[in-house]
């Protein structure tokens, strides 16, 4: 991380899930007030490849796998629906 008077820039260890994220700094002091006009940052999710992608059974059973990014490390916090 580096910090100006100014301005923070910091990099992420780990990538974060999608969706619509408020901005939150922290310092020993705790929780720092950001402005009201400070937007949230948006992490697509982006699906590349699914597969198998041909021969499925058409009754079920067939496990994918989904490859891509701004997927949630806790998978209970992912759902995947079919339309037909």
């Amino acid at each position: 991380m580096t910090a100006t008077a100014t301005q923070i820039t910091c990099t992420l260890d780990i990538a974060p899930a999608a969706g619509s994220w408020n901005v939150k700094v922290t310092d020993v002091n705790g929780l720092i007030p950001i402005a009201s006009g400070v937007a949230k940052i948006s992490v697509a999710l982006t699906v590349s490849s699914v597969s198998p992608n041909n021969n499925l059974n058409q009754l079920g059973g067939d496990e994918l796998v989904f490859t891509g990014t701004g997927f949630d490390t806790i998978k209970d916090n992912t759902q995947v629906v079919f339309s037909d």
